[in-house]
């Protein structure tokens, strides 16, 4: 038979109370503690006094720097002489000659030569004007050079009045110079029996001509303002026919008209 025991109240109190006392405990706050802990070896920063700029006074000058060049001289290339090849020399310098002496320049250089005139009141007859090819230029030996020749003629009016035609010479070409202008027209016109009568520019370059036994005359319109040369030949004359007539013997007339619009 199983013996029963009995609790007794105050085992239940006792209990209570433990309960009671541990509740209270857990409620209350843990408070933490900071402990700082001061820092070893700490170095102390010594500020260093400053000492404040020397003051300039405003009015005193600036020094300035003069900077000197010193000029380098590179000596000049030292000329060399080029070897020209065999059958070749350098054509010489004849503009401004007479052209009797440019002539034995360039034979005695080895070239031959070639004239052209060229219609020229500044400068005296037969003096070279220009020259091709040019003076320092390498050609061959025995190369033509081409000379340009100044020469004058009688001047020629331009109105109603006959200019007359006199032949001094066995044979030839009678020449005149002419001023003629821009946009105008004019009317050339002659009797003269031989060759032909033609207009050159300047440089003797033919402008226009006609043969004086088909035609009598012709229409010309210049295209800038400039002197014109005439030509009239070539002709031929027996020596008693000159002798008959010392200042020369008379061949006609040759005029040059300025048309009207």
């Amino acid at each position: 038979m199983l013996r029963k025991y009995r609790v007794r109240p105050l085992v239940f109190i006792f209990l209570g109370l433990l309960i009671a006392a541990c509740g209270r405990g857990a409620e209350t706050p843990i408070e933490v503690t900071e402990t700082i802990i001061p820092p070893t070896n700490v170095s102390t920063i010594t500020p260093i006094p400053t000492e404040e700029p020397p003051t300039i006074p405003a009015d005193t000058p600036i020094p300035t720097i003069t900077l000197t060049a010193t000029e380098t001289l590179v000596p000049p290339p030292s000329a060399t002489a080029t070897q020209l090849p065999a059958g070749f020399k350098v054509v010489p310098s004849v503009v401004g000659l007479h052209y009797l002496d440019a002539r034995q320049v360039l034979l005695n250089a080895g070239f031959t030569f070639l004239y052209s005139d060229v219609f020229e009141l500044d400068q005296p007859f037969g003096t070279i004007l220009e020259q091709y090819p040019v003076a320092g230029s390498v050609e061959k030996t025995g190369e033509t050079i081409f000379l340009y020749r100044a020469f004058q003629a009688p001047g020629m009016w331009v109105g109603d009045k006959c200019r007359q035609l006199l032949i001094t010479t066995t044979s030839g070409k009678l020449l005149f110079g002419v001023y003629l202008r821009e946009g105008d027209v004019y009317e050339i016109k002659t009797d003269f029996r031989y060759g032909k009568t033609s207009i050159f520019d300047y440089r003797m370059v033919l402008l226009d001509s006609f043969k004086n036994q088909e035609a009598d005359y012709l229409i010309f319109e210049p295209e800038w303002t400039a002197w014109y040369v005439l030509s009239l030949g070539p002709y031929e004359v027996s020596q008693s026919e000159l002798d008959k007539y010392p200042d020369g013997v008379p061949s006609g007339c040759l005029w040059v008209h300025l048309l009207e619009e």
